[in-house]
């Protein structure tokens, strides 16, 4: 199991390897998942990794949070003694929904949980590779639905309207003020998460979580220094109102080893929210990755470069030359 896939399947909202892995019943065995045991291991000698371009979740605004943090907390406070028990069925049934914050569970406006959660009749519409997760026996999706009532639900609700006691309301919408780019600083010495992380909050959410070749982005670098084109693939998905899309850049060997991939949650109004919205964003987030790449590349080059870069989206094609 990578790094990614265990963050995914653990649901927290911070890395978990920087976090105590005794608050997690729910971790793999030692026994049998080698991350386990180096993440135990690390912990009893106080010792720290920090891996660009892991994943985590994004927050929707400044209220949300991961269900499965929110809903340790509960259980320990209520019930410590069915911990172990109980987060492993809340967790299965979580994978199984393809959800990991709160925000993904409730409608548009932020209040209320959606039907289809607390009744298990669909998935999230996700671009987010989650670990497969069978569909859990009806007992755990009971327990599921406990743990949301006793951690988040008004007790004011009936079968069509499930409130939050406290509603966390609608997604922040995107921020208007946008800082300099390209910036000025050079980028020499720079990783490329580095030189992403200096994009503007809002450029910044459309690139989203991404994930960064081993060799940090080289392959795709020589490509353009070259002046051959690039290659790079965007899609998106709308589904109760709410939008993600996700894309990839790759050389043109398509060695697995060499491609960026990248995926994030599409701003929007939920009522005009739509799959070619999506699609464009994530065409947007591969554009501004790709001035990243060619801003290194100018930095270190002052003569500056020539190469172009070709966008391919389901039934539509954008192109850029630069």
């Amino acid at each position: 199991m990578t790094i990614n896939a265990y963050q995914f399947h653990l649901g927290s909202e911070r890395p978990f390897l920087s976090q105590d892995p005794k608050a997690f019943p729910h971790r793999q065995p030692r026994a049998t998942a080698c991350l386990t045991y180096i993440w135990e291991a690390l912990r009893e000698i106080q010792g720290h990794i920090n891996i660009p371009g892991t994943w985590c979740p994004s927050k929707a605004n400044g209220k949300d949070e991961a269900i499965i943090d929110a809903v340790l907390r509960t259980i320990q406070a209520k019930t410590p003694h069915l911990v172990k028990d109980t987060i492993w069925m809340v967790n299965a049934w979580r994978l199984y929904l393809k959800v990991t914050m709160l925000s993904e569970i409730l409608d548009a406006d932020g209040n209320c949980i959606q039907q289809w959660d607390m009744n298990g009749t669909q998935q999230s519409a996700t671009v987010l590779e989650y670990p497969f997760q069978p569909r859990p026996p009806p007992h755990a999706w009971k327990i599921w639905r406990d743990a949301l009532h006793a951690t988040y639900l008004d007790k004011y609700r009936d079968a069509h309207r499930v409130p939050l006691h406290r509603p966390i309301g609608p997604p922040s919408p995107t921020p208007t003020a946008m800082t300099p780019w390209p910036p000025l600083l050079p980028t020499t010495g720079m990783t490329m998460m580095e030189i992403i992380e200096l994009l503007p909050p809002a450029y910044r959410q459309a690139v989203g979580t991404v994930s960064i070749p081993h060799d940090d982005g080289l392959a795709i670098a020589e490509v353009i220094q070259s002046g051959s084109t690039i290659h790079a693939w965007s899609d998106g998905t709308v589904k109760n109102g709410k939008g993600a899309h996700a894309y990839t850049i790759r050389t043109l060997n398509d060695d697995p080893q060499e491609c960026l991939e990248g995926s994030s949650t599409t701003l929007g109004d939920p009522k005009s929210l739509c799959s070619l919205r999506t699609e464009h964003f994530g065409a947007f987030g591969i554009a501004l990755l790709y001035k990243s790449y060619a801003l290194d590349i100018l930095l270190r080059r002052p003569k500056g470069i020539s190469t172009s870069l070709s966008i391919l989206i389901p039934s539509s094609s954008v192109s850029d030359t630069g």
